[in-house]
């Protein structure tokens, strides 16, 4: 867990039937979890709720790298809307390398 919380996402578009991986930083995992705190209350009784957890963290991601609405995703409302982005991408989760880091370089400070 080199980088934490920090994910590399690849995104499949079902429709334009293309993807790509982009890199999610730490950030979007904390909104995704104030996201579920707050529906808590949907989440009560679902037995596999890992998933949704994954598509939520997924769409802050997306919205962290500004590129939700390539994919026409809206902020998830309710659990429904989370599912309809199921139905519209694919999403898988990876620890990123290190050389897939969108890291500027360090440079020494001007004197």
């Amino acid at each position: 867990m080199r980088y934490g919380l920090t994910r590399s996402i690849d995104i499949y578009d079902y429709e334009n039937e293309t993807g790509e991986t982009f890199v999610a930083p730490a950030s979007s995992w904390f909104k995704a979890t104030n996201w579920l705190d707050a529906h808590a209350d949907e989440l009560e009784g679902v037995s596999t709720a890992g998933p949704y957890e994954n598509y939520v963290w997924a769409y802050y991601g997306l919205v962290d790298a500004n590129k939700a609405d390539k994919y026409g995703l809206k902020e998830p409302k309710c659990l429904g809307d989370i599912v309809d982005m199921a139905s519209k991408v694919a999403v898988s989760f990876n620890e990123p390398e290190a050389d897939s880091l969108p890291l500027k370089e360090k440079r020494p400070k001007s004197s």
